[in-house]
Protein backbone atom coordinates (compact mmCIF):
# COMPACT_ATOMS: atom_id res chain seq x y z
CA UNK A 1 0.00 0.00 0.00
CA UNK A 2 1.23 3.53 -0.76
CA UNK A 3 1.97 5.81 2.17
CA UNK A 4 -1.27 7.23 3.60
CA UNK A 5 -1.71 10.91 2.78
CA UNK A 6 -5.10 11.60 4.38
CA UNK A 7 -7.24 10.49 7.31
CA UNK A 8 -10.74 11.16 8.60
CA UNK A 9 -12.39 10.61 11.96
CA UNK A 10 -16.01 9.51 12.27
CA UNK A 11 -18.32 8.71 15.13
CA UNK A 12 -18.77 4.94 15.38
CA UNK A 13 -22.50 5.57 15.03
CA UNK A 14 -21.78 6.97 11.55
CA UNK A 15 -19.61 4.01 10.59
CA UNK A 16 -22.31 2.69 8.27
CA UNK A 17 -21.58 5.60 5.93
CA UNK A 18 -18.13 4.13 5.25
CA UNK A 19 -19.58 1.02 3.62
CA UNK A 20 -19.76 2.87 0.29
CA UNK A 21 -15.94 2.86 0.29
CA UNK A 22 -15.42 -0.78 1.19
CA UNK A 23 -14.28 -1.74 -2.34
CA UNK A 24 -12.07 1.32 -2.88
CA UNK A 25 -8.42 0.15 -2.94
CA UNK A 26 -5.93 1.19 -0.29
CA UNK A 27 -8.28 2.46 2.44
CA UNK A 28 -7.52 1.25 5.97
CA UNK A 29 -9.65 1.54 9.12
CA UNK A 30 -9.50 1.06 12.85
CA UNK A 31 -11.71 1.74 15.84
CA UNK A 32 -10.50 3.70 18.85
CA UNK A 33 -9.94 1.68 22.01
CA UNK A 34 -13.32 2.64 23.45
CA UNK A 35 -15.04 1.90 20.10
CA UNK A 36 -16.57 5.39 20.04
CA UNK A 37 -14.68 6.56 16.93
CA UNK A 38 -13.80 5.07 13.57
CA UNK A 39 -10.68 6.24 11.70
CA UNK A 40 -10.09 5.86 7.97
CA UNK A 41 -6.85 6.60 6.14
CA UNK A 42 -5.53 6.12 2.63
CA UNK A 43 -3.38 7.37 -0.22
CA UNK A 44 -4.41 9.17 -3.41
CA UNK A 45 -8.00 8.44 -4.47
CA UNK A 46 -9.71 8.25 -7.81
CA UNK A 47 -12.38 10.87 -8.50
CA UNK A 48 -15.35 8.74 -7.42
CA UNK A 49 -13.71 7.60 -4.16
CA UNK A 50 -12.61 11.17 -3.41
CA UNK A 51 -16.21 12.36 -3.72
CA UNK A 52 -17.42 9.59 -1.42
CA UNK A 53 -14.83 10.50 1.23
CA UNK A 54 -15.84 14.16 1.06
CA UNK A 55 -19.47 13.17 1.65
CA UNK A 56 -18.69 11.28 4.87
CA UNK A 57 -20.08 12.87 8.07
CA UNK A 58 -16.57 13.37 9.43
CA UNK A 59 -15.77 14.83 12.83
CA UNK A 60 -12.32 15.86 11.59
CA UNK A 61 -10.24 15.57 8.40
CA UNK A 62 -6.44 15.41 8.26
CA UNK A 63 -3.53 15.60 5.84
CA UNK A 64 -0.89 13.02 6.85
CA UNK A 65 2.83 13.68 6.82
CA UNK A 66 5.48 11.03 6.12
CA UNK A 67 6.02 10.38 9.85
CA UNK A 68 2.31 9.69 10.43
CA UNK A 69 1.50 13.03 12.04
CA UNK A 70 -1.74 14.63 10.93
CA UNK A 71 -2.60 18.24 10.18
CA UNK A 72 -6.28 19.00 10.68
CA UNK A 73 -8.03 20.52 7.68
CA UNK A 74 -7.66 24.31 7.72
CA UNK A 75 -4.64 24.28 10.07
CA UNK A 76 -0.87 24.26 9.45
CA UNK A 77 0.56 22.54 12.54
CA UNK A 78 0.37 18.74 13.15
CA UNK A 79 -1.89 17.89 16.09
CA UNK A 80 -2.13 14.10 16.10
CA UNK A 81 -0.17 10.96 15.20
CA UNK A 82 -1.93 8.15 13.34
CA UNK A 83 0.84 5.58 12.94
CA UNK A 84 0.90 2.35 14.94
CA UNK A 85 -0.91 -0.99 14.75
CA UNK A 86 -4.56 -1.97 14.54
CA UNK A 87 -5.18 -0.79 10.97
CA UNK A 88 -6.95 -3.25 8.67
CA UNK A 89 -8.26 -2.90 5.11
CA UNK A 90 -11.72 -1.33 5.22
CA UNK A 91 -13.16 -4.19 3.17
CA UNK A 92 -12.20 -6.52 6.06
CA UNK A 93 -13.68 -4.26 8.69
CA UNK A 94 -16.93 -3.63 6.81
CA UNK A 95 -18.75 -6.77 8.07
CA UNK A 96 -17.83 -5.69 11.62
CA UNK A 97 -19.37 -2.23 11.54
CA UNK A 98 -22.12 -2.16 14.18
CA UNK A 99 -25.61 -2.84 12.86
CA UNK A 100 -28.15 -0.12 13.57
CA UNK A 101 -30.22 -0.87 16.67
CA UNK A 102 -33.55 0.84 17.20
CA UNK A 103 -36.73 0.35 19.27
CA UNK A 104 -39.05 -1.99 17.47
CA UNK A 105 -41.91 0.46 17.82
CA UNK A 106 -40.38 3.21 15.72
CA UNK A 107 -42.08 2.04 12.55
CA UNK A 108 -45.51 1.47 14.08
CA UNK A 109 -47.95 4.31 13.72
CA UNK A 110 -50.35 3.42 16.54
CA UNK A 111 -48.89 0.75 18.81
CA UNK A 112 -45.65 -0.70 20.09
CA UNK A 113 -44.74 -3.81 18.13
CA UNK A 114 -44.05 -6.80 20.37
CA UNK A 115 -43.27 -10.47 19.96
CA UNK A 116 -45.54 -13.13 21.39
CA UNK A 117 -45.24 -16.92 21.20
CA UNK A 118 -46.90 -18.18 18.05
CA UNK A 119 -46.86 -20.91 15.44
CA UNK A 120 -45.02 -20.52 12.16
CA UNK A 121 -44.45 -23.15 9.51
CA UNK A 122 -41.96 -20.99 7.61
CA UNK A 123 -38.43 -22.30 7.26
CA UNK A 124 -35.75 -20.45 9.22
CA UNK A 125 -33.45 -18.39 7.00
CA UNK A 126 -31.45 -16.40 9.58
CA UNK A 127 -29.23 -17.73 12.37
CA UNK A 128 -27.55 -15.78 15.18
CA UNK A 129 -24.68 -17.42 17.04
CA UNK A 130 -21.19 -16.68 18.42
CA UNK A 131 -18.68 -15.89 15.67
CA UNK A 132 -16.27 -18.53 16.99
CA UNK A 133 -18.89 -21.23 16.43
CA UNK A 134 -19.49 -19.99 12.88
CA UNK A 135 -15.73 -19.73 12.24
CA UNK A 136 -15.02 -23.31 13.28
CA UNK A 137 -17.82 -24.57 11.04
CA UNK A 138 -17.01 -22.40 8.02
CA UNK A 139 -13.29 -23.15 7.75
CA UNK A 140 -14.06 -26.88 7.56
CA UNK A 141 -17.29 -26.81 5.55
CA UNK A 142 -17.35 -27.67 1.82
CA UNK A 143 -17.63 -24.68 -0.47
CA UNK A 144 -21.01 -25.95 -1.72
CA UNK A 145 -22.45 -25.57 1.82
CA UNK A 146 -21.17 -21.98 2.13
CA UNK A 147 -22.22 -20.80 -1.35
CA UNK A 148 -25.86 -19.95 -0.45
CA UNK A 149 -24.91 -18.12 2.76
CA UNK A 150 -24.11 -14.50 3.66
CA UNK A 151 -22.86 -13.33 7.04
CA UNK A 152 -22.13 -10.30 9.19
CA UNK A 153 -20.45 -9.94 12.57
CA UNK A 154 -21.23 -7.43 15.30
CA UNK A 155 -18.66 -5.75 17.55
CA UNK A 156 -19.56 -8.06 20.43
CA UNK A 157 -18.59 -11.14 18.42
CA UNK A 158 -22.04 -12.35 17.38
CA UNK A 159 -22.45 -13.66 13.84
CA UNK A 160 -25.60 -13.34 11.75
CA UNK A 161 -25.98 -15.94 9.00
CA UNK A 162 -28.53 -15.62 6.21
CA UNK A 163 -29.37 -18.22 3.59
CA UNK A 164 -30.93 -21.56 2.84
CA UNK A 165 -30.12 -24.15 4.00
CA UNK A 166 -28.64 -22.81 7.21
CA UNK A 167 -25.76 -24.69 8.86
CA UNK A 168 -26.72 -27.28 11.51
CA UNK A 169 -25.37 -25.25 14.44
CA UNK A 170 -26.74 -24.24 17.83
CA UNK A 171 -28.01 -20.67 17.91
CA UNK A 172 -31.14 -18.54 17.59
CA UNK A 173 -33.10 -19.17 14.40
CA UNK A 174 -35.31 -16.58 12.68
CA UNK A 175 -37.90 -16.84 9.95
CA UNK A 176 -37.74 -14.20 7.21
CA UNK A 177 -40.58 -12.55 5.30
CA UNK A 178 -40.09 -9.43 3.15
CA UNK A 179 -36.81 -8.61 4.98
CA UNK A 180 -38.52 -8.90 8.40
CA UNK A 181 -36.94 -11.58 10.61
CA UNK A 182 -38.69 -12.87 13.73
CA UNK A 183 -37.48 -15.60 16.13
CA UNK A 184 -38.76 -19.03 15.17
CA UNK A 185 -41.92 -19.76 17.16
CA UNK A 186 -42.75 -16.08 17.72
CA UNK A 187 -45.12 -13.66 15.99
CA UNK A 188 -45.48 -9.90 15.80
CA UNK A 189 -48.23 -8.31 17.89
CA UNK A 190 -50.30 -6.52 16.77
CA UNK A 191 -50.22 -8.42 13.46
CA UNK A 192 -48.46 -6.34 10.82
CA UNK A 193 -47.96 -7.34 7.19
CA UNK A 194 -44.18 -7.79 6.75
CA UNK A 195 -44.27 -6.00 3.40
CA UNK A 196 -45.91 -2.96 5.03
CA UNK A 197 -43.43 -3.04 7.90
CA UNK A 198 -40.51 -3.19 5.46
CA UNK A 199 -41.92 -0.16 3.66
CA UNK A 200 -42.32 1.77 6.91
CA UNK A 201 -38.71 1.02 7.89
CA UNK A 202 -37.61 1.97 4.34
CA UNK A 203 -35.77 -1.32 3.91
CA UNK A 204 -33.85 -1.93 0.70
CA UNK A 205 -33.58 -5.25 -1.10
CA UNK A 206 -31.30 -7.56 0.85
CA UNK A 207 -31.63 -5.67 4.16
CA UNK A 208 -32.70 -7.67 7.21
CA UNK A 209 -34.61 -6.25 10.17
CA UNK A 210 -34.20 -8.62 13.14
CA UNK A 211 -36.84 -8.47 15.86
CA UNK A 212 -35.67 -9.67 19.27
CA UNK A 213 -37.74 -10.90 22.20
CA UNK A 214 -36.44 -8.03 24.37
CA UNK A 215 -38.50 -5.64 22.18
CA UNK A 216 -35.55 -4.23 20.28
CA UNK A 217 -34.61 -4.83 16.69
CA UNK A 218 -31.46 -4.69 14.59
CA UNK A 219 -31.10 -3.47 11.04
CA UNK A 220 -28.49 -5.37 9.04
CA UNK A 221 -27.72 -3.44 5.88
CA UNK A 222 -27.43 -5.58 2.75
CA UNK A 223 -23.98 -4.14 2.02
CA UNK A 224 -22.77 -5.39 5.40
CA UNK A 225 -23.54 -9.04 4.61
CA UNK A 226 -20.51 -10.74 3.08
CA UNK A 227 -20.62 -13.79 0.84
CA UNK A 228 -19.66 -16.77 2.99
CA UNK A 229 -16.37 -18.43 2.11
CA UNK A 230 -13.40 -19.80 4.01
CA UNK A 231 -11.26 -16.83 3.05
CA UNK A 232 -13.93 -14.29 4.04
CA UNK A 233 -14.38 -15.92 7.44
CA UNK A 234 -10.62 -16.04 8.03
CA UNK A 235 -10.27 -12.37 7.05
CA UNK A 236 -13.08 -11.45 9.42
CA UNK A 237 -11.36 -13.34 12.25
CA UNK A 238 -8.16 -11.41 11.50
CA UNK A 239 -10.04 -8.11 11.60
CA UNK A 240 -11.70 -9.03 14.91
CA UNK A 241 -8.32 -9.90 16.41
CA UNK A 242 -6.91 -6.56 15.24
CA UNK A 243 -9.77 -4.65 16.86
CA UNK A 244 -9.25 -6.49 20.17
CA UNK A 245 -5.55 -5.56 20.33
Amino acid sequence: MSRPTWAVELSAADGESARALRLAPGIEARFTEDRSRLWLRGADLDVDSFRLVRKLPCLRRFTLLEDGRGIIEGKTVPSITLSGSGWVPLRHLSPLLPPTARPCGTAASTAQIRLTPGVSEARAEVLCLPFQTWFEYAIAAPAIRLAPLRFAVSEDGQAIIHGNPLPPLLGEFFTLNHSIATPAGWSLTPPVAPALLAERFQLNEGDILLFHTDETCELIDASGLAQASRSAVRETATALAAIDQ
